[in-house]
């Protein structure tokens, strides 16, 4: 370690989610800012109420993209959030998470740390079905499988769960479900980390314990390796 320099160390990306507690979206920005270390190219916010998802997001720090008239916007119990360094895909705004995916039955918010190394070929199968691609990143990949999934199952929860099995590569994820349901997981290696928190009014995922911290949860646990939480 003492042999590589520190600008060679990468986190690779942070995500956050908090579920059940009063202005989840301002939450999840203390939690972003905690994380800011692990993604300084673009940052963004998902929230959800009464089955509508809003978003704010942009490239920059956290506290250059989001403000007070930015924030506002965003209302809800339950809310995601994205730090980014990018692995794949250009720095650019269409690359900014989370992802929000519309399909019939509703509409999705993925967040996304890792790399999917069968990704290229998940996108040709999916535009062969006529799903189309804005961006170039792993993410939007994702959470068009989970939506094409969800399209040919009862539940969020299976679809998230057929859609992961599909997936070869290290990953964590957070997702957000205009079903309002929060859904995190961690791939059958844990090979990124995410972890599991909780107050009294609610319960939070992130990449590092100290965006719990920061947000007033207390810290649970590691989310074991090929776990889903929902």
């Amino acid at each position: 370690m003492n042999e590589l320099p520190f600008d060679s160390l990468h986190e690779e990306c942070g995500v956050f989610g908090v579920f059940g507690v009063d202005d989840a979206p301002g939450i999840v920005y203390y939690g972003l800012h905690a994380l800011q270390h692990r993604g300084q190219e673009a940052c963004g916010i998902v929230s959800a109420e009464e089955g509508r998802l809003a978003s704010v997001k942009g490239e920059g720090l956290v506290t250059e993209v989001f403000n007070g008239d930015n924030l506002s916007t965003l209302h809800g119990r339950m809310a995601i959030g994205h730090v980014r360094y990018s692995t794949t895909g250009a720095n650019c705004v269409q690359n900014v998470q989370p992802v929000v995916t519309e399909y019939l039955r509703g509409r999705l918010a993925t967040a996304h740390n890792g790399n999917i190394v069968n990704a290229g070929a998940i996108k040709e199968r999916l535009q062969s079905y006529g799903c189309d691609f804005a961006a170039t990143n792993d993410t939007e990949v994702i959470s068009s499988l989970i939506a094409y999934e969800a399209l040919h199952t009862d539940s969020i929860e299976q679809a998230v769960i057929n859609a992961v099995r599909q997936l070869r590569g290290a990953f964590s994820l957070v997702i957000l479900s205009s079903k309002n349901k929060l859904i995190a997981v961690r791939d059958g290696f844990g090979m990124r980390p995410l972890c599991l928190g909780r107050s009294d009014h609610g319960v939070a995922v992130a990449s590092e314990s100290c965006a719990l911290d920061s947000s007033n949860f207390q810290f649970e646990r590691d989310v074991k390796p090929g776990e889903m939480i929902v």
